[in-house]
């Protein structure tokens, strides 16, 4: 179960990095000539896309990275697996939604780019509920854990 979760995992930190560069890109584009971004829309259309890229895409490449250490660090441990893994793609899922709202909201052409917060919002939740589902593997089987219905194991009582 844990190679299956390394390898959702490894894929969605692959597709995370493939989508960098573009980033990049337009980053570049929108800095270059700001007035010209998407044929001079309209102003509120650029900063909120400066505001997806800059910061989306900077969060993204911080969670891809914890993720990488995640990857390695996040499978032998439950705290490396809240730190690493869970608590990150948390915050970006909740950005992810935050970029689908602020697309909705400023671009006239959004249905024409759900594609963006689709990246953004993915690889955060595929982190998530793989540190999830790891920190509750390795809860259920530590030796210590008596309490839990599901502990494989026996406490014995005098």
């Amino acid at each position: 179960m844990k190679a299956l979760f390394r390898i959702i995992l490894l894929i969605s930190i692959l597709l995370g990095i493939s989508y960098l560069p573009a980033a990049v890109n337009a980053f570049f584009t929108i800095t270059d000539d700001p007035g010209g971004w998407q044929g001079g829309v309209n102003t509120h259309s650029t900063i909120a896309w400066f505001a997806i890229i800059v910061i989306g895409y900077g969060y993204l490449s911080i969670q891809i990275l914890l993720a990488l250490f995640g990857l390695v660090f996040g499978f032998k441990r439950r705290k490396g697996a809240f730190w690493l893994l869970q608590l990150p793609g948390l915050f970006g899922v909740i950005l992810g939604l935050l970029w689908l709202f602020l697309l909705i909201m400023f671009d006239a052409e959004w249905p024409s780019s759900w594609f963006v917060a689709f990246i953004l919002f993915f690889p955060p939740l595929i982190a998530f509920a793989t540190g999830l589902l790891i920190r509750r593997k390795l809860l259920l089987n530590h030796p210590k854990n008596t309490d839990h219905p599901e502990s494989t194991m026996i406490s014995v009582t005098k």
